[in-house]
C-alpha cells in the first residue's frame, strides 16, 4: 500500500494487546503524528477492534487505494488528509498479536497440489484455526518447487508443529513429501514457569 505498508503494535513481554490498543486510541503512536507530518494516509487495522477491515481495505494495493482513497467514503483513512501521498502511498497501523511467517516446500513443482493443502489448513475454508494460507511456485536451488506459504496468527491456537504435521499429512494422501520448512522473521520465545536452580 505505500512505502511503509504496515506499522503493527505488538505485545511482547509484559505489554498487552489491550494497552496497544489503548496506546493507538490515545494518539500517542504514530498514526495521528505520521498523518500530520508526513502527510500520509494511515489506516488502523489489527486486533480490536478493526480487524476485518485489514485484508479488504490493503487490496488493489497502491495503484487501487490511489483511485479509492479520496473518493470512496468507505476508504476514508482513520488518520490524516483524504488523500493518498502520489509516490510514498499509504500506510496500515493497528495492534495485533504476534504472526509467525511459516513456509514449507513440497516435493513437487505442482503448484494445484499447495493451493489444495492451503485451502484445506486456513481457517476461512473451515481448516485450523488463526492459520492463514495460499500455494505458490518457488525457486530452491535451481529447483522449481510448490510451497505452502502461511501466517499463524495466534500460535498459541495453532502451533508450527501442528501446522507441520497437517501439512505432512495432506501430502502425503496425495504421495508428496516435504523438502524443507522455513520461517520468515521471528518467532516468541515462551518464558518457563520454573526458575532453574540455584548453584
Amino acid at each position: 500500500m505505500g512505502a511503509v505498508d504496515v506499522i503493527p503494535f505488538v505485545p511482547v513481554a509484559e505489554f498487552t494487546i489491550e494497552a496497544a490498543v489503548a496506546l493507538l486510541a490515545r494518539g500517542r503512536a504514530p498514526p495521528r503524528r505520521g498523518g500530520r507530518d508526513s502527510h500520509l494516509s494511515l489506516r488502523r487495522v489489527g486486533d480490536p477492534p478493526r480487524a476485518a477491515r485489514a485484508p479488504r481495505h490493503s487490496q488493489g494495493e497502491f495503484e487501487g487505494l490511489r483511485s479509492k482513497i479520496g473518493s470512496d467514503p468507505n476508504y476514508v483513512p482513520d488518520f490524516g488528509p483524504n488523500w493518498i501521498h502520489p509516490t510514498a502511498g499509504c500506510t496500515a497501523v493497528g495492534a495485533r498479536f504476534f504472526l509467525i511467517a511459516y513456509n514449507i516446500q513440497l516435493d513437487t513443482a505442482d503448484v494445484d497440489a499447495a493451493q489444495a493443502i492451503a485451502k484445506a489448513i486456513r481457517e476461512r475454508d473451515g481448516g485450523l484455526p488463526r492459520v492463514q494460507a495460499k500455494g505458490f511456485e518457488v525457486e530452491v536451488a535451481g529447483r522449481k518447487l510448490a510451497q505452502v506459504s502461511m501466517n499463524l496468527l495466534d500460535y498459541r491456537k495453532t502451533s508450527i508443529a501442528r501446522v507441520f504435521e497437517e501439512v505432512e499429512r495432506l501430502a502425503a494422501a496425495r504421495k508428496l513429501g516435504i523438502v524443507d520448512s522455513e520461517l520468515v522473521g521471528l518467532v516468541p520465545a515462551r518464558r518457563s514457569t520454573t526458575r532453574p536452580p540455584r548453584e
